[in-house]
């Protein structure tokens, strides 16, 4: 059924010399005097494609802004509210920057988050959500209404994800008399949750209001503006959780950049509610990751690298972990939801292997086609997968797309349903 295209492009990165350059994203906020119908939500990284379906109009700046502090700015065209900037622009000391109303992330991954069609309301699970900028876009698209949930294994990291939310006021949740003003759908509760916890095994949905003695909760707003007793309640279930993962990370493929995500609940009918849309952007070797790559200018250095990230117990360690994270984020996924499996690899093992083993065994997991016009790409090696590469002047990605179908009376005896918590 899936047929790999005869012809291909091969990269080897000991030998790579590849440009890269960054983009911005604009952030979205309401009743701003702004110019026409341009979209931007988003400025991102310098090969386009970025997308959220606000307009200047709801920007927190006009375009002239931009360009005002970026003179070479060029817009994304395959990606809406995303904007390139060359990779000489600093952007860490930027003004704009600074106040929050900007950020910056590869263009191949805003499209990634784009594939997943997040709409305002939805319940959406970031199983490797560090650093944060797909999970800052998510909540930006979300446009603070529905939910957003993060894990990640790496307590350094998902620490990095929660100075996000704060910078970039994910928090705040404006007056449901407010959005009622401004909005003519239904207004929906907002909730971020991020969760250091190990993604294979987490389990909690979106509308449960605990999480187990196996993770420790990072962040919850609906606790930030409760404050109630069941925060304090929760500092004795943390102590007792990051001595569990301690152990647990002893375990995990070394120091690489761990898994996470984030959780969003909500007020709703059911504490089995599961995810509308899931994103696993895997834990992988970073092969086609040009921010890592470029900083490898000389030979002990790719040593390094190849001792590190491409030995081959390490190689093998971070192939059972996307067994394990894409198969869970699936089962996290509510029927005729959709879940995006990508990586930074150029590795066939890690990308169309994974997808493949995981379609035989998950008989209710479609792959779905999604739409690539304009958008700089190669094909990927399984038919309806695509892949971002140093050729198309931007870090490589792996993006593959699934549905979830309604299982049959048999597929449901077998099947696992997550225990509500």
């Amino acid at each position: 059924m899936h047929k790999a295209p005869t012809t291909r492009s091969v990269h080897d990165v000991r030998a790579c010399a590849w440009h890269r350059s960054k983009g911005l994203r604009c952030r979205s906020k309401r009743n701003t005097e702004i110019l026409s119908v341009i979209h931007v939500t988003c400025v991102a990284s310098r090969d386009p494609h970025a997308w959220c379906d606000r307009t200047l109009d709801n920007a927190n700046i006009t375009e002239e802004q931009l360009r005002a502090h970026f003179p070479a700015l060029e817009i994304v065209p395959w990606l809406p509210n995303f904007y390139a900037i060359p990779s000489s622009t600093p952007l860490v000391t930027n003004e704009l920057y600074a106040r929050g109303h900007i950020f910056g992330m590869e263009a191949s991954s805003g499209y990634a988050v784009s594939v997943l069609d997040v709409q305002p309301g939805d319940h959406v699970l970031d199983l490797c959500c560090a650093p944060g900028a797909k999970l800052t876009m998510l909540a930006d698209v979300l446009q603070k209404r529905g939910s957003v949930t993060g894990v990640d294994f790496s307590k350094s990291r998902i620490s990095a994800c929660k100075a996000l939310v704060h910078k970039y006021n994910l928090i705040h949740v404006p007056s449901p008399s407010k959005l009622e003003s401004q909005t003519p759908t239904p207004v929906t509760a907002w909730r971020c949750r991020l969760f250091h916890a190990d993604g294979r095994t987490f389990q909690v949905l979106p509308l449960s209001n605990d999480a187990s003695s196996a993770m420790e909760t990072i962040l919850d707003t609906a606790e930030i503006t409760a404050r109630s007793a069941k925060s304090h309640a929760r500092k004795r279930v943390n102590k007792s959780a990051r001595a569990r993962l301690a152990k647990l990370a002893k375990d995990m493929p070394s120091e690489s950049d761990r898994c996470a995500t984030e959780i969003g609940d909500l007020d709703g009918t059911g504490t089995n509610t599961l995810y509308d849309k899931v994103l696993v952007d895997a834990e992988c070797t970073h092969d086609g990751s040009l921010r890592h790559l470029v900083k490898m200018t000389t030979e002990v250095d790719w040593n390094k690298y190849l001792d590190k990230y491409l030995s081959p117990a390490h190689v093998q360690a971070i192939l059972d972990l996307q067994h394990d994270l894409i198969r869970n984020g699936f089962r996290l996924l509510k029927e005729g939801g959709r879940m995006v499996y990508s990586t930074c690899s150029l590795s066939r093992k890690q990308n169309e292997d994974i997808v493949e083993a995981f379609l035989r065994d998950e008989p209710t997991a479609k792959l779905e086609a999604f739409d690539t016009l304009n958008v700089p790409h190669q094909p990927g090696f399984l038919d309806r997968t695509i892949r971002f590469t140093p050729l198309e002047n931007m870090g490589g990605l792996f993006v593959s797309l699934f549905s979830k179908s309604k299982p049959t009376k048999r597929q449901k005896t077998d099947s696992w349903t997550p225990a509500a918590t």
